[in-house]
């Protein structure tokens, strides 16, 4: 049985990060959420008779909501999982569980996150089909405690993660654990496990084709190697996370750590050159 662990406090860099999860959600997802009515996707559901029916309008209904995280989106997270278990089709509930997870920790209730994870863990413990529900739930865990740096709580559920990741059906998944893994290490100062991890996600990364985490695994390694010392390498690593990057934040990201690099190598032309960058990107 897995337990439950309270959490308190939550760091002003948890609450940072949040945020721009909800600001990467709204602007890349608003286009396709408006094209969507959320009193007939809630009609739809009201005049669906079978279960199946009800499941696929409950489905859809998070579908718009998961845009927007809120009190809808809890809400019908919450009814996806119960009708998911009533009628038997836990597949259905991880979907339920994912975007109420998800929610929670876009929201800041850290405990909450938690608390579903668990939930969901313990519902879908006791069947092997469901080793990939597990296994992101177990990931979820983790990234959590990482954020509020209790690094020994994170791996322990992250290394746990990684052990149901290579039994799943869908080993895509060792990509972002790796590199979460890789996170752990690096912020809690062990540099070697650190570049080992990141290492792997950036081999898996290749294989599974995941641009995302190669650029994050990217960033890891070359944050590890300013932290070395080793500038100049760590330097083209970054450059090459930079050139890669398809989005503005991890642009902005990538600039301030290119510019930080420029400050140990004492070159403030640079600096000055790659902070202002940013700061006209922002």
């Amino acid at each position: 049985m897995y337990k439950l662990v309270d959490i308190s406090q939550m760091p002003m860099k948890y609450l940072v990060r949040s945020f721009i999860i909800l600001i990467l959600l709204w602007k890349s997802t608003l286009s396709i959420a408006q094209e969507q009515t959320p009193d007939s996707l809630l009609i739809n559901y009201k005049d669906a008779i079978t279960d199946s029916a009800q499941l696929e309008s409950l489905r859809q209904i998070l579908n718009y909501w998961k845009y927007f995280p809120s009190d809808s989106t809890i809400y019908y997270s919450k009814a996806l999982i119960k009708k998911s278990v009533e009628t038997d089709q836990l597949s259905k509930a991880y979907k339920g569980y994912y975007w109420l997870t998800n929610t929670m920790t876009n929201l800041g209730y850290s405990d909450s996150t938690i608390y579903f994870a668990f939930q969901g863990l313990n519902l879908f413990k006791s069947d092997t089909t469901y080793l990939y529900p597990q296994s992101i739930l177990l990931l979820i865990i983790g990234e959590e405690y990482r954020a509020i740096e209790k690094f020994e709580e994170a791996l322990k559920y992250l290394n746990q993660a990684w052990e149901l990741s290579q039994k799943s059906s869908r080993p895509e998944s060792q990509v972002g654990i790796a590199n979460r893994i890789a996170a752990c290490y690096h912020e809690s100062r062990e540099h070697d496990l650190a570049l080992y991890w990141a290492d792997s996600s950036l081999k898996l990364g290749a294989v599974y084709n995941n641009s995302s985490y190669v650029l994050k695994s990217l960033d890891i390694k070359a944050s590890v190697l300013r932290d070395q010392g080793k500038l100049e390498e760590a330097l083209k690593l970054f450059k090459t996370a930079f050139e890669n990057a398809d989005n503005e934040i991890m642009k902005i990201g990538t600039l301030n750590n290119i510019a930080s690099t420029y400050i140990k190598l004492e070159d403030f032309q640079k600096v000055v050159e790659f902070a202002q960058t940013s700061f006209e990107m922002s």
